[in-house]
C-alpha cells in the first residue's frame, strides 16, 4: 500500500483502522528485515563487510529499488 499504491502512512492507517506510528513501525520493521536480508547476503556471498556506511548506502538504495519496483512512476 505504501509503494505501489503511494498512500502515506495515515490513509494506510485509516484503511486498516489502526494508529498511524503502527503502519510507520511495521513498514520500518519490514525495511530493517530485507537490509539485514541483504547485509546477510553480500556478507556471505560477496564477502562485503557490513560496515556503517555500506549500511547506509544500502539502505538507500533499498528505498530506491522499492520504490522503483513498486511505485506507479511513469512507464518507459
Amino acid at each position: 500500500m505504501y509503494y505501489a499504491g503511494e498512500l502515506t502512512q495515515q490513509q494506510i492507517a485509516e484503511r486498516l483502522q489502526m494508529k498511524q506510528y503502527t503502519i510507520s513501525r511495521r513498514l520500518t520493521k519490514a525495511r530493517e528485515e530485507l537490509l539485514k536480508a541483504l547485509a546477510i547476503w553480500g556478507q556471505e556471498t560477496m564477502h562485503i563487510v557490513p560496515t556503517s556506511d555500506v549500511l547506509k548506502s544500502t539502505s538507500a538504495a533499498l528505498e530506491e529499488w522499492l520504490r522503483a519496483q513498486y511505485g506507479k512512476g511513469e512507464e518507459v
